[in-house]
Order: structure tokens, then C-alpha cells, then sequence
């Protein structure tokens, strides 16, 4: 399960990704991503552009659209179990998902 919150960090996974395919080339990804996630095969259960939020007011203005993001992503690690999840990017947002998958 990949976390990339915003566009460097889609490019980041996705050189992280190809490189995992070339080791383990039947691995599966998903997550929160963009095209260029997508273009290495990661199935995106959240397009990473409908995240754009920069700064305190931004995070406060879709402050309820980031708590249904972080609850249907906790569903989906419950549901899917992945072996490991990588945050990308987008601090805040990761590391409050990962204090919450770790509760």
C-alpha cells in the first residue's frame, strides 16, 4: 500500500514501484496516487489530485473530505492487509494514517 499525497511524491512512488517490479515482478500495489503511479500498475483507490491542500487553511477548508480519506484507506488496509505500507510525502496526512492503522 503506497501513500502519495501530491505530484513529487507520485513520481517518487512510481520510480519506487518500477524498482520493487524488477525484484518482485507478480507484487501488487495500491493506494493513493496519480498518473504516474498508475503507469506502473498501482491500482489508486484515491486520485492524488483531488489532495492539493497547502497550507492551515487549505487543511481546514477539507478537513472533512482528509478524515472520510484517512477512514476509507484504514477500511481498505483492514479489508487488504497488506504487507507494508509506505507513506510518500504528505507528512501529516501519514503519519496520522499510520498512528491510525497502527491502533
Amino acid at each position: 500500500m503506497l501513500i502519495a499525497g501530491e505530484a513529487s511524491g507520485d513520481l517518487l512512488a512510481a520510480e519506487l514501484v518500477a524498482a520493487l517490479r524488477a525484484k518482485v515482478p507478480d507484487a501488487k500495489f495500491f493506494g493513493v496516487g496519480g498518473e504516474k503511479m498508475a503507469a506502473h500498475g498501482v491500482e489508486s483507490v484515491y486520485d492524488v489530485s483531488q489532495l492539493a491542500v497547502v497550507g492551515l487553511t487549505d487543511v481546514i477548508k477539507n478537513f472533512f473530505e482528509l478524515r472520510r480519506l484517512l477512514n476509507r484507506l484504514l477500511a481498505e488496509a483492514v479489508e487488504r492487509k497488506p504487507d507494508v505500507i509506505i507513506g510518500v510525502d504528505y507528512g501529516g496526512f501519514n503519519l496520522r494514517f499510520a498512528h491510525s492503522v497502527k491502533e
